[in-house]
């Protein structure tokens, strides 16, 4: 059965393309257009470019306990379940509570360590079976913890440590940073550099890419 898209409502969490391949597609074509084109949302990796000999896995380093707290929040507060109160609960279970009608998430501190994890997972992954593996492997991630400028060049020298007793790694690191700042850290030539986007330029990557969600499933009926 096609499922219905409600242009009001968040998007349903088993569409054929996941919004966050299609973010991650747009912004890199958008930030990037001299590097990235025509990528294709695949699977093992997200996006691919056969003619670039390009691939990229997708992924990010929030938490997955927000991450199943602001799912279960985005419910409550479009009103897409019927028990709303064992949705609650189990959002008081994962550590957070909603106030006033607006999820509280306990209490965190910055750690940019959950970037490091990420890219060891997908390192794993990409050095197991099942990959296609590319002469271009890179890895794009959205982090909601700020990184400063300052900091990159040590983070850089961080990720390359990360990779050295991996067969296959990645070269490049894309990390978005939600807010408007997208993070580019070269494992091969050593360099770093941070593209900061405005809200209207973030506000169209994200429509875009929904629209691209919706029209997969238009086209699939």
């Amino acid at each position: 059965m096609n499922k219905i898209i409600n242009p009001n409502k968040p998007l349903p969490s088993n569409t054929i393309y996941k919004w966050h391949e299609c973010f991650a597609k747009v912004m890199l074509e958008y930030v990037l257009p001299n590097e990235f084109n025509d990528l294709k949302i695949k699977d093992k990796p997200d996006l691919q470019n056969i003619k670039l000999n390009l691939g990229i896995e997708v992924t990010t380093a929030e938490d997955k306990k927000d991450l199943e707290m602001e799912s279960l929040y985005t419910y409550l507060e479009y009103d897409l379940i019927k028990d709303k109160q064992k949705v609650k609960n189990k959002i008081e279970q994962l550590g957070g509570s909603i106030s006033k009608g607006i999820l509280i998430h306990p209490v965190r501190y910055r750690n940019l360590d959950n970037i490091k994890n990420s890219i060891l997972e997908k390192l794993n992954k990409l050095n197991g079976n099942g990959y296609q593996i590319f002469a271009h492997n890179h890895i794009f991630i959205t982090e909601w913890d700020m990184i400063l400028e300052k900091e990159c060049a040590e983070l850089l020298d961080e990720y390359i440590e990360l990779q050295n007793n991996f067969r296959i790694k990645f070269e490049k690191n894309y990390i978005y940073q939600y807010g408007g700042k997208l993070f580019e850290f070269d494992m091969i030539n050593r360099n770093h550099n941070a593209y900061t986007l405005s809200l209207n330029e973030t506000y169209q990557i994200r429509f875009n890419a929904r629209k691209m969600v919706e029209e997969r499933e238009r086209i699939n009926k």
